[in-house]
């Protein structure tokens, strides 16, 4: 699930792999919705590993614009993806469109 959109967002065909301690994320189409907060967080399928892990987004949408500045952290044994924007995971537009193309691998807890 997403949080940070008006309605459910669009675009959330994904798939998941997990391979030992390791899981691959792959969304087929990117995190797609109209805005209504400056968050932007994507639940985990696994539990993440007992350390904070960091992901690169190959590319982002904010207010409509597209951005390279957008990254995500995932929390010490979190279930959460918490997609950043300018190193801040408030710094999304609460309006406007916004979307992101997820495609990384984290370290499960088990």
């Amino acid at each position: 699930t997403y949080t940070g959109f008006v309605d459910n967002a669009l675009g959330t065909t994904g798939y998941y792999k997990r391979i030992g301690r390791t899981c691959h994320v792959y969304m087929v189409d990117p995190v797609n919705g109209t805005s209504n907060a400056t968050t932007f967080t994507v639940s985990l399928p696994v539990t993440a590993g007992a350390q904070d892990q960091y992901v690169s987004v190959a590319q982002a949408r904010n207010n409509s614009a597209f951005t390279a500045n957008a990254s995500g952290k995932i929390t010490a044994s979190g279930t959460t993806l918490t997609l950043n924007l300018n190193g801040s995971s408030t710094g999304w537009t609460n309006s406007g469109n916004k979307s992101a193309f997820l495609n990384f691998s984290y370290e499960t807890s088990t």
